[in-house]
């Protein structure tokens, strides 16, 4: 507002008729007429000034409004870090020669962008015949073979799929989630919904099925949240939780409130495959990640590879990687802050990593490294995710 339009304004509320005779005038209400009420010239010098602040008090208020405003996006920046709208899912098939790259704009649609990589990570469009909603996807230990998890009213429809052959063969219905492994005999182990409440939410747990066979659940737990599951030695499958709920509950299954632990399923003993999962526990107990860690293992179980989430006084986080195995655990020297999804291919060589190098960056990479026994990387090809 310019100091002319506050002069004006004044107008409205201070009248000098000459300099011995001053009144203040009162806009009349509903076509009421306007008086004029005389008063000293002190009392006009105040009303001036209340005018004034009036006035001058709008657009400072606004100003003041508006750092408040900046500076509260500023803080929202700083602790929630431009959250991003893109999920993505990637799986390695044995040698680390292809993977599957999933990628969901959640501005956009619910319908996954799907490509399978070569060795250099060059992303080739996956077309599954063209109309089919992939819900998900892994591979078998057949190179080129996966399986395909299409969403369909009546379930879930995996089809077997041969990339080189471009052939496909249906297997069988399941109610499972996203999740699933590959077993012998054309079998599957899924998570799937085990209960429904009457809010809607779903609980989950572990099932097995086979083609002719049925399905059978073989848990008991009734999860409603979990991270990305594991799967080794074709024996034991499962994944991190954050010990939630009565202490006193939580004490007498030796559990600590806060902290994470393993949950995990058996299909069958295997002395070799409990050893690998101790090790997983024992990392677990003593990890200080702020988010339930993602564990992705190789399949014998010889390497796994453990995301964190690490975050300062300020609400900033990043996030970091760590190979556990009989050597114990390390540290991963990996470009990307913020990992979205990783992946460890069959023979434990090499380590897929989709993320952005800067928390504030716009630009998503998806990168391959080697990996040795004794935790160095190496990076070998880096291509842009989007």
């Amino acid at each position: 507002m310019s100091f002319d339009h506050v002069h004006a304004a004044l107008a409205d509320a201070v009248y000098e008729d000459n300099a011995e005779k001053i009144a203040v005038r009162t806009p009349g209400k509903d076509g009421e007429e306007t008086t004029w009420t005389p008063v000293t010239t002190e009392a006009a010098n105040e009303n001036t000034n209340l005018a004034y602040m009036r006035y001058i008090k709008r657009p400072i208020t606004f100003i003041f409004l508006l750092v408040l405003v900046i500076v509260f996006i500023g803080g929202c920046k700083m602790n929630y870090q431009m959250s991003n709208n893109f999920v993505f899912h990637i799986s390695s098939n044995f040698d680390g020669s292809k993977t599957i790259f999933r990628r969901l704009d959640k501005k956009k649609s619910f319908d996954w962008d799907i490509y399978i990589s070569d060795e250099s990570l060059k992303l080739n469009k996956f077309d599954f015949f063209g109309s089919l909603y992939v819900n998900g996807l892994i591979f078998t230990k057949t190179n080129g073979e996966f399986i395909v998890s299409e969403r369909t009213k009546e379930g879930h429809q995996a089809w077997k799929y041969n990339h080189e052959k471009k052939e496909r063969e249906k297997i069988m219905l399941f109610d499972g989630s996203g999740y699933f492994f590959s077993l012998e005999n054309n079998g599957l182990l899924f998570l799937g919904v085990s209960l429904t409440l009457d809010s809607g939410r779903r609980g989950y747990d572990w099932f097995v099925s086979y083609p002719n066979q049925g399905t059978k659940k073989i848990s008991d737990e009734r999860y409603y949240y979990y991270p990305t599951p594991f799967f080794i030695k074709n024996s034991i499958a499962g994944f991190a939780e954050k010990n939630l709920g009565s202490e006193e509950d939580l004490a007498k299954l030796g559990k600590k409130y806060g902290e994470y632990s393993l949950e995990y399923v058996n299909l069958s003993s295997n002395i070799d495959a409990e050893q690998k999962t101790k090790k997983i526990k024992d990392y677990l107990s003593v990890s200080k990640s702020k988010d339930t860690p993602c564990i992705q293992c190789e399949e014998e179980g010889n390497a796994c590879i453990i995301s964190n989430t690490m975050a300062d006084e300020r609400g900033k986080f990043w996030h970091e990687l760590y190979l556990v195995n009989d050597l114990g655990r390390k540290k991963l020297n990996i470009e990307l802050k913020r990992i979205e999804g990783h992946s460890i291919s069959g023979d434990g060589k090499w380590l897929f990593v989709v993320g952005k190098q800067t928390i504030y960056s716009n630009e998503y990479l998806f990168q391959k490294y080697s990996l040795s026994e004794s935790g160095d990387c190496k990076l070998i090809s880096s291509v842009n995710a989007l």
